[in-house]
């Protein structure tokens, strides 16, 4: 029998919890994630991955429809007349025009049909990336490809967040433009008198989309990680009492004496005090001084940190952290903007819509630790043959601030570099056969690729002082 389906489930789904069924009605799934996405991942713990999978085709062909009708609706309130029954002939019209130009340009042409397919394959590798990339995340004490199931259905099941994402942006797009529509008409008017000064929201619309996009951007990837830490019922594995050192089974080892494997004192791998939890994991809220010292001591003293943190308790906490960091990070990201502006003499405009698009490097950071950590907790159980991932989880939860860190230097470091490649360009400078500015942008490559080696080698530390923590 498989390790991944408790045995309670073939004696009548016992452990399921109440209102939790594999055949759930499938819109319930896209309709709640977005409201409810913990409740919504227990309730759907159970779910085959084949219907979690047709949830998520039903939710990417309900978002596809909503932003044809969306945009539909936007060309003929911007080309029509908007007002009375006119308007729904208007939607009729542009939306038959618009799937006559669909069929004829993708649907009915081999060449279409092809380049449709590869868009959602590209659509698919993405949904797959999320799930891989949560895996770490959602990681309890259960076999790891349960856990890959769990996360690859909460993937699927994410894809009903487009559907509320895509309503609210093709709503405030179509206002902003009726309004500067309504706008220049009445400018258009007043033709005899003083110019009307342009609204700062005709001034400022791209930049007002802009963070709408990127506020429900990061709601969404909120919304997956919170559907992808809920808490679920799963088989825990029964394990001995091991030697720290060597991983030896000690359970019939005397506490006094030493590990018959490698000599190491049994009371060293199984003393209650060894493992305990971190001043972090035993305050509430969010204190910043155990922060603080939580980061600094995992970045400094990584094999004694490690070596004394419990490793399948306290994921919670330590999913805490790696948030509030990233919350933080996302708040102190248009400095980097703004110091960059500063080096390039961007006009404010400029600025601010790089403001606007800074965060989105600090989501490219967590996808990083996400992703490697997951890829190092598929490594572990590979060359390991056992499930360490809670523990991974947590070492690069704790060593994410070693990650801001780093790319904030590259970041504060980048406005300089391009500045002299710009000027290398300009003066024709050489080094050695490669013209200045690619040897510059080079040089900072690599600066970036020792700065991930620095990470790994840190986290790695940590990874292997958990290989065979009893707790």
């Amino acid at each position: 029998m498989s390790t991944d389906r408790p045995a309670a489930d073939a004696a009548g789904h016992e452990d399921r919890p109440p209102g939790s069924h594999a055949f759930a009605p499938v819109t319930s799934a896209i309709l709640t994630i977005w409201l409810a996405p913990r409740w919504t991942a227990r309730r759907y713990q159970h779910t085959p991955l084949w219907q979690a999978w047709l949830d998520h085709v039903l939710a990417g062909l309900l978002a596809f429809i909503v932003g044809f009708v969306g945009l539909a609706i936007f060309e003929a309130l911007r080309f029509g007349e908007p007002m009375g029954l006119s308007i729904f002939g208007g939607v009729m019209a542009k939306l038959a025009d618009n799937s006559v130009g669909l069929w004829e340009n993708v649907l009915s042409t081999r060449q279409g049909l092809l380049v449709l397919a590869i868009w959602l394959a590209w659509i698919e590798a993405l949904f797959a990336f999320a799930g891989f990339a949560v895996v770490v995340w959602s990681a309890q004490d259960e076999p790891l490809r349960r856990t890959f199931r769990h996360a690859l259905r909460t993937a699927w099941l994410w894809t009903g967040t487009l559907i509320p994402s895509l309503v609210v942006l093709l709503a405030g797009a179509t206002g902003l433009d009726l309004y500067r529509l309504a706008w220049n008409r009445a400018r258009a008017a007043a033709l005899g008198t003083p110019p009307l000064g342009e609204p700062w929201l005709i001034r400022y619309a791209t930049v007002l989309l802009a963070l709408t996009a990127l506020a429900l951007f990061w709601w969404a990837v909120f919304v997956l990680l919170r559907a992808a830490a809920a808490a679920r019922e799963s088989p825990t594995p029964v394990r001995p009492p091991i030697c720290e050192a060597c991983g030896y089974n000690v359970s019939h080892t005397p506490h006094e004496s030493r590990c018959p494997e490698c000599g190491t004192p049994v009371r060293e791998s199984l003393d209650p005090g060894l493992r305990r939890p971190k001043r972090w994991e035993l305050a509430g809220g969010i204190p910043l001084r155990p922060l603080l010292a939580c980061a600094f001591d995992a970045v400094v003293r990584p094999r004694q940190f490690f070596r004394t943190m419990q490793t399948r308790q306290g994921l919670p906490r330590a999913r805490v952290f790696l948030a509030v960091l990233v919350v933080l990070a996302t708040l102190m990201a248009p400095l980097g903007a703004i110091w960059i502006g500063l080096w390039t003499d961007w006009r404010f405009r400029e600025v601010l819509v790089m403001t606007v698009i800074s965060p989105f490097f600090v989501l490219l950071t967590l996808a990083y630790t996400l992703g490697v950590a997951t890829a190092v907790a598929v490594y572990c159980r590979w060359v390991w043959n056992d499930n360490v991932a809670p523990g991974v989880a947590k070492v690069f939860c704790y060593t994410y601030g070693l990650v801001l860190l780093l790319a904030g230097v590259s970041a504060i470091l980048w406005a300089p570099v391009a500045e002299l490649a710009i000027l290398a360009g300009r003066q024709n400078w050489q080094f050695g056969t490669l013209d200045g500015t690619t040897a510059i942008l080079f040089a900072w490559l690599a600066y970036v690729g020792m700065c991930v080696l620095a990470h790994m080698r840190v986290a790695m530390m940590g990874v292997r002082q958990v290989r065979y923590a009893n707790s």
